[in-house]
Order: structure tokens, then C-alpha cells, then sequence
């Protein structure tokens, strides 16, 4: 009796725990878009990373299949990048990704606090344009127990005294030469690389990192394209077959009619895409016309920092010089011309004499 008693209780424990899990994710995973960057997986892969590049590296890798955004349709996953910020005690790492080249957006952001020596709590916050509403993932541990992620590797590694911060190099359209965009899986197959994560993470209703949120949340990017497209409303299209090709010529033909519509040019579809292909262009010419003048002043600042360094040594052995010459002249004996200038004059005065 007292077996099947036991027996029961467990397995109400477990449905519950279940019923409550399920209950949370299925309330986040609901036709939203944010669903395309599964948190817990991402969470994850943070886990197993040993440095903040590593991530970023790691995080858009197809072969992880954790990033399945695509925010500006354009048939393509999108480029995610890494920023971080810190402060006394705490890191906050910024996913976000590049929509256009004035553009971005936030997807979510991984808070890290330290609290004592060696003890450290994560928690990562879903941005509410793409999930919903704002949401807390974590390791699970349990009910209302933080789990200590001080042992995580890049835990180790970003609270080192030396360690001086990351920001990713890239921008829309300047990506590392390895990486290659791929097109985005329907949502059903994407969820099916994703249900490993849930036995070792969950989803929380308040935030433990109090703060970094406040910190973030303030400074927080959002794109406008987005918060038109996705927000307050659900992305069906990840569910359904879609014509790519349809959805990027609406979207780039709104978004130049707009523009010629303030610079007064008139609705011809010809001249509204000539000018779309100058702007890209001029965009690009410009920023590598920046960095091109950024690697010239490097250039030039090291050749001047040689040339000062060149200078100050030849100046300083021409000292040297003059030291080592007084040095000679000062070891000279005196007495010698003294005497023989005594010598003389007395050599003169008897000459004298005689006469």
C-alpha cells in the first residue's frame, strides 16, 4: 500500500512540474517570430562557449541550428552579432541583429551578476517586440533556487582581471569571410532541433538580474521595420509555405517609394530601383573609404611614432658624443702647457739679459 501511495505522489509531482513547464513555454511559444531563437538553446550554446567571440561564432553556425531568423524577409537567415556591456559586478550581452545598414535589433540579452567570490546567476531576457511580452530564461535547478554558473568556462573567463570586454566588428553587409547565410527551416522542423534544452532549462516570470535590466532596458535597440511587422501581432508565415521572392520585392519597393515620396520623386519603378542600387552602392564605397582612411591614419601614426623614436636616439647618442669628448678634453694634463709657457717666457727673459 504504502508503495502504491509513493508510486502516486511521484507521478503527480512529475505532471505537475510538466503541466507548469508546459504551461510556460506554451504561453512564449505561440506564432511569435522570437520562437525562430530558442532561448533555452541559446542559453545553452553560451554555456559551452569559452569566450564571447567563440559565441558569436558559434551562434551563427548552421550547423548548431539555433539561429532561424529572418526579420527583414529577404529569403535569408540574418547575420547575429555580439555586443557587451558591463558595469561593477555584472555583463550584459546584447544578441542582436543586423536588419539594414541603419537598422538593428535587439533579440534578447544575457544578464550575468556576481554576487559573492564564487558564486555568479544568468538569466536571459526575450525582447518583447519578437516574443510577446519580456521573458526569463535559466538553468533549471530548483523551484525558486538560482542555479551558480560560476563554473561555466566563459564565466571564468569574463570575470578574469585582465579580461578587457568584446564588440563585434561586424555590421550589415561586413560579415567574417567563413560565413555563409542559408535559407531559414519551417518552424517544424526547426522545433525539432530544439527539445533537447527543455529537462535543463526554464522559463521564470520575474527577472533575478534586476541589475542589468535596469541598465539595458533604457538603452535598448529596436528597429522600426520590426516593431511595424511583428509586434502585437503573430508570424504565421514561419508556419505556412511563403514566396520569398514576392515578399522581398513588396518590402524593398514600400520602403524606396517612401523614400522618393520625401525627396519628391515621382512613383516610376525603374527610377525608384536605380536609386536603390546608387544608395547601396554610395553606402558601401563609404565605408570602406572609412576604413581605408582608418588603416591610413594607423599607418601613419606608426610611421611618425618610428620616425620620433629615430630622432630621439640619434639625439641622444650626439649627446653622448659631446660627453665623451669633454670627458677627453677634462683627462688632459694642464701642467704641461702650463710649465711649458713658463718655460718659454724664461727662455725670453734671459735672451734678454745677454743682449
Amino acid at each position: 500500500m504504502k508503495k502504491a501511495v509513493i508510486f502516486i505522489l511521484t507521478i503527480c509531482f512529475y505532471a505537475i512540474n510538466y503541466a507548469q513547464e508546459y504551461y510556460h513555454s506554451s504561453q512564449y511559444e505561440d506564432n511569435y517570430i522570437g520562437n525562430n531563437l530558442n532561448l533555452y538553446a541559446t542559453l545553452d550554446l553560451f554555456k559551452h562557449s569559452y569566450s564571447i567571440e567563440d559565441f558569436e561564432n558559434r551562434l551563427n553556425s548552421q550547423s548548431n541550428n539555433i539561429n532561424n531568423l529572418d526579420l527583414n524577409n529577404d529569403g535569408q537567415i540574418d547575420y547575429l552579432r555580439v555586443i557587451e556591456k558591463r558595469n561593477n559586478g555584472y555583463h550584459s550581452i546584447i544578441i542582436q541583429d543586423l536588419i539594414d545598414f541603419n537598422e538593428t535589433q535587439d533579440i534578447a540579452v544575457i544578464g550575468i551578476e556576481q554576487f559573492n567570490r564564487n558564486k555568479a546567476t544568468i538569466q536571459i531576457i526575450g525582447n518583447e517586440y519578437l516574443y510577446g511580452r519580456e521573458i526569463y530564461a535559466e538553468p533549471y535547478s530548483n523551484v525558486n533556487i538560482s542555479l551558480n554558473v560560476w563554473s561555466w568556462p566563459i564565466i571564468q573567463y569574463i570575470f578574469r582581471p585582465t579580461y578587457m570586454g568584446w564588440i563585434s566588428p561586424y555590421r550589415y553587409s561586413y560579415y567574417p569571410r567563413n560565413w555563409r547565410s542559408w535559407r531559414p527551416y519551417s518552424y517544424d522542423v526547426y522545433v525539432r532541433y530544439q527539445n533537447v534544452y527543455r529537462p535543463h532549462y526554464r522559463y521564470q516570470d520575474h527577472c533575478r538580474v534586476t541589475n542589468v535590466y535596469n541598465y539595458y532596458k533604457p538603452n535598448r535597440s529596436n528597429s522600426r521595420y520590426v516593431e511595424t511587422h511583428y509586434r502585437n501581432k503573430s508570424y504565421q508565415s514561419n508556419r505556412t509555405s511563403y514566396n520569398t521572392y514576392n515578399q522581398t520585392r513588396n518590402y524593398i519597393s514600400n520602403r524606396d517609394f517612401n523614400r522618393n515620396e520625401t525627396n519628391g520623386i515621382g512613383a516610376n519603378e525603374n527610377l525608384r530601383f536605380n536609386n536603390n542600387n546608387r544608395e547601396n552602392i554610395s553606402t558601401r564605397e563609404f565605408n570602406r573609404n572609412a576604413v581605408r582612411e582608418m588603416r591610413n591614419d594607423e599607418n601613419n601614426r606608426i610611421e611618425n611614432k618610428s620616425r620620433n623614436n629615430q630622432r630621439n636616439n640619434r639625439m641622444n647618442e650626439d649627446r653622448n658624443n659631446q660627453k665623451n669628448d669633454i670627458s677627453k678634453q677634462n683627462s688632459q694634463p694642464r701642467n704641461e702647457v702650463k710649465i711649458s709657457e713658463i718655460r718659454n717666457k724664461g727662455s725670453y727673459k734671459e735672451d734678454r739679459r745677454r743682449r
